[in-house]
């Protein structure tokens, strides 16, 4: 995909609340010439972030909860193949896994963007997001961890 406004183009964009939210949509201006959808959860301030935009809401919470991780992966069977994405991007956090490992059964485009705040080593996100992609990172640190 390039810079160019391209809405014929369309990204998945996946976010935990909170901070991983903000990460996301700080970088706006690379994706906001796109067609989009979110995954987020259902929460006050994802609400009023994404007020504007079109959202599928996953279940919560995420953290060491595999039953939701589960129930995501089957939103993600669904919503995948309903919205058609050119890629999924996700700025973490546990919600991104279960999104990523049902786009590379439908062989969509990945692009994890590891957090800003973690120089050194990757997130446990970012860690298991690196499975057949290439990470979209702010740290080069962060990023040699993942390389093939």
């Amino acid at each position: 995909m390039t810079n160019s406004s391209d809405k014929s183009a369309k990204l998945l964009l996946v976010s935990s609340s909170g901070g991983h939210l903000k990460h996301l949509t700080e970088t706006a201006s690379a994706w906001e010439n796109y067609e989009r959808v979110w995954v987020s959860f259902k929460q006050p301030d994802v609400q009023a972030a994404l007020e504007n935009e079109r959202v599928h809401w996953a279940y919560y919470p995420t953290t060491r909860n595999i039953k939701n991780a589960i129930r995501n992966f089957f939103l993600a069977l669904k919503v995948i193949p309903q919205e058609k994405p050119q890629a999924v991007v996700s700025a973490g956090a546990g919600v991104a896994v279960p999104f990523f490992v049902a786009a590379k059964l439908f062989r969509v485009k990945t692009m994890y963007i590891e957090c800003y705040d973690r120089p050194t080593l990757p997130t446990m996100t970012g860690r298991q997001s690196c499975f057949g992609s290439r990470p979209c990172t702010l740290s080069v640190m962060t990023a040699r961890h993942c390389r093939r």
